[in-house]
């Protein structure tokens, strides 16, 4: 498989493991956010194409929402880390159209299907057992074995969320694909 990133809060963002276990918020780990981001986007390094990164509402809406280039990494990078101070950051993986971010802007969005100009990779966000939770997800070691037997292992994956909680994967194409929406 491939690169595993331990992000113990924040998501995607990356956050240091020297994350306290009673609640508080890790601090974030901007040289593995960037680390993060580079892998990522290097393969669209010829492409254009923006990520949307934000933290959402407690309905799932964007709040405090930006655009930025893929080849800017240190800004994303230095978004991702401000952000994860105080909240749980999410993004686009995949690249959105530079002519669909206004659109996206007024509709108060982060980007739709259709918004898409370059797809980078699938992804997955897959949950794992919770102690005292009445869902019934499979344990940690279950997934890890999952994820290994894969046709097309992972690129990257990153632990979410408490330690052994979930994963988000990400597998990668060894090029991206452009959309020409009709």
């Amino acid at each position: 498989m491939g690169t595993t990133l331990s992000t113990p809060r924040g998501h995607e963002t990356g956050t240091r493991p020297d994350a306290q276990a009673n609640g508080n918020r890790a601090r974030p780990d901007r040289a593995m956010i960037r680390q993060f981001i580079d892998a990522l986007y290097a393969p669209a390094a010829d492409l254009p194409g923006m990520v949307a990164v934000f933290w959402p509402t407690s309905e799932g809406s964007p709040r405090d929402i930006r655009f930025f280039d893929h080849h800017n990494v240190d800004g994303i990078a230095d978004y991702a880390a401000r952000l994860a101070e105080d909240h749980d950051v999410y993004f686009q993986p995949n690249l959105i159209d530079l002519a669909q971010i206004d659109a996206i802007r007024d509709r108060h969005g982060r980007g739709e299907e259709s918004e898409v100009g370059v797809v980078i990779g699938v992804f997955g966000d897959v949950d794992a057992e919770k102690p005292g939770s009445d869902k019934h997800y499979p344990p940690r070691a279950t997934l890890d074995q999952a994820l290994a037997k894969m046709p097309m292992p992972p690129s990257i994956i990153v632990n979410s969320g408490l330690p052994d909680r979930g994963v988000h994967s990400y597998t990668l194409f060894i090029e991206p694909v452009v959309i020409e929406w009709a």
